[in-house]
């Protein structure tokens, strides 16, 4: 049975395509920038050409649109930063080219996830469910028929990858005998879910809109006080995306190192008031925490004292260890 686990975020595209039950090969991962527009939007070479970046392109209607490039590369167009981007064309391209990037025409399975209210809501995930399943024209000779689809909460990938891949049996146990806590910070929301013996607490889960972007706007106000101009947000996130240790902003090679420590002060510790508030409303006791998404290196140190007695798991795939989970669950 060839699966899909997909997760469509909010910078970053993550796939992970293989067989169930193919146990000599591991499943083919893929990460991709979430930039996704008609082609018309696209940046042109001097010759006229919109081979500019590598991208992959997909029929939506009867328009072909680039996926897969850094957002702020594309011309006049919107980023979607909302709570109803799985319902816009954005998210049903990349969606596409995760089907694409499957390789195949037929896919039996495929997983993906929501931010934990926009599950919880169930809006979003009839919608996105009904429309994966079938047949999808993908590009003008390809057609890739999904056979079934299932949305699960964002954080739930990475609670089955850390069950899965747990290093010892005290920590099986832990993970699914106790009270476990995952959070999420993405680039858009900061997602938690509180599970007990492994079924959902869906009182005590929650998102807010704190999370990267939160982050990566204070370390631009940031590097406005010191310079007097702002950069893009979008320059910095880059930056983190391809691990750079500077930007280039109005011709001058700026350290982020100092900035970005500055702002994940402010910014973290706001992110996880909401957090704390639903925990209390749950009353709960955690025996273990696992953080993951891309701003796991900001949120570790605040959640470990916050959590000062569970023991907190973290992996050095955190970026991709949703999507993972979502594959490993198919």
């Amino acid at each position: 049975m060839f699966c899909a686990g997909i997760d469509i975020g909010y910078s970053n595209f993550k796939g992970f395509y293989g067989r169930k039950g193919d146990n000599k090969n591991k499943p083919r991962q893929v990460v991709k920038p979430v930039g996704a527009c008609p082609m018309r939007y696209m940046p042109k070479s001097i010759s006229g050409s919109s081979e500019l970046d590598e991208h992959i392109k997909v029929l939506l209607g009867d328009e072909t649109w680039a996926c897969g490039i850094e957002p702020g590369k594309i011309q006049n167009w919107s980023r979607e930063l909302h709570a109803n981007y799985p319902k816009t064309d954005t998210y049903k391209a990349l969606m596409l080219m995760g089907l694409l990037l499957s390789e195949q025409r037929t896919i039996d399975r495929v997983v993906t996830g929501l931010p934990v209210q926009q599950y919880i809501d169930g809006e979003h995930k009839k919608a996105i469910a009904n429309k994966l399943e079938g047949e999808h024209q993908i590009t003008d000779d390809i057609v890739i028929e999904v056979g079934s689809c299932s949305i699960v909460p964002q954080p739930i990938g990475a609670y089955i990858h850390t069950l899965v891949t747990a290093r010892s049996e005290s920590h099986v146990e832990l993970l699914e005998r106790g009270k476990v806590v995952v959070i999420d910070p993405g680039h858009y929301s900061l997602d938690w879910i509180l599970l007990d013996e492994g079924a959902v607490l869906d009182q005590a889960c929650g998102t807010n809109e704190k999370a990267m972007s939160h982050l990566l706007e204070e370390v631009c106000r940031e590097i406005q006080l010191k310079i007097g101009k702002c950069p893009k947000a979008e320059k910095v996130e880059t930056a983190l995306r391809k691990r750079h240790q500077t930007i280039l902003s109005f011709g001058k090679s700026i350290e982020l190192a100092p900035f970005l420590e500055k702002a994940s002060l402010k910014t973290v510790e706001e992110s996880l008031r909401d957090l704390q508030r639903s925990m209390r409303k749950g009353d709960t006791d955690v025996d273990a925490v696992i953080i993951t998404g891309g701003g796991t290196r900001f949120y570790k140190e605040p959640v470990k004292e916050l959590f000062s007695s569970a023991k907190v798991f973290t992996s050095k795939h955190s970026i991709t260890q949703n999507a993972y989970g979502f594959w490993l669950s198919a």
